[in-house]
């Protein structure tokens, strides 16, 4: 087994703490989240094909 690099043992550091972050959450929290993001994808969507209509956004 190798050492991790400086930049290995921050990146896995971030993400058992993230990870944690989100253990900690309730279920609504989380679904709260997760629509949020679900109405972030949906404008960034939207305006995609609004300028590849040829119209702005």
């Amino acid at each position: 087994m190798r050492d991790l690099t400086e930049q290995e043992a921050i990146e896995q550091a971030d993400s058992i703490w993230l990870d944690c972050l989100q253990a900690s959450k309730t279920d609504s929290e989380r679904l709260s989240e997760l629509e949020a993001s679900s109405l972030d994808q949906d404008e960034a969507l939207a305006e995609i094909y609004q300028l590849l209509a040829g119209g702005e956004a």
